[in-house]
């Protein structure tokens, strides 16, 4: 297997995506389908300095990246660090019901700074493995 671990920060990421750098609109995953609770919880998790599981992205020749495993998380990342997601943390007063921008410094630090896991699946790697690891890594 080709499969290149890389680590880049959120904010790296989340301009990669807004490039187009990276595909958000992959063949084996589901549609987007967590809801603003679940969201809200991702956001907390990386607030909290809480490790995130590897994403896992293959190439194609045109140097491409699409995601394998990792959509709801990506895009929840994605949509709350440009301004489309509100968070629903009633427990937690100093960031509930705010956006990124509406957060103090420290935390829209915290969350740009906050490092991914990337697994990149090489070009060279078959279909028909490409979809064996999705199976393997998708976590339903």
């Amino acid at each position: 297997m080709l499969v290149r671990l890389d680590q880049n920060k959120i904010f790296d990421v989340v301009r990669r995506i807004e490039a187009g750098n990276i595909v958000m609109v992959p063949e084996f995953p589901r549609a987007f389908v967590w809801d603003e609770a679940k969201q809200s919880k991702l956001i907390e998790s990386v607030l909290m300095r809480i490790p995130l599981p590897a994403f896992y992205l293959t190439e194609d020749l045109q140097g491409r990246v699409t995601i394998l495993d990792g959509l709801q998380r990506l895009t929840t990342i994605s949509r709350f660090v440009n301004g489309n997601l509100k968070l629903e943390l009633p427990d937690r007063p100093e960031v509930d019901g705010k956006s990124f921008c509406e957060l103090p410094a420290r935390f829209q630090n915290r969350i740009e700074d906050c490092t991914l896991v990337l697994c990149l699946v090489g070009v060279k790697v078959h279909e028909k493995a490409r979809l064996d690891i999705f199976k393997r890594v998708n976590r339903s």
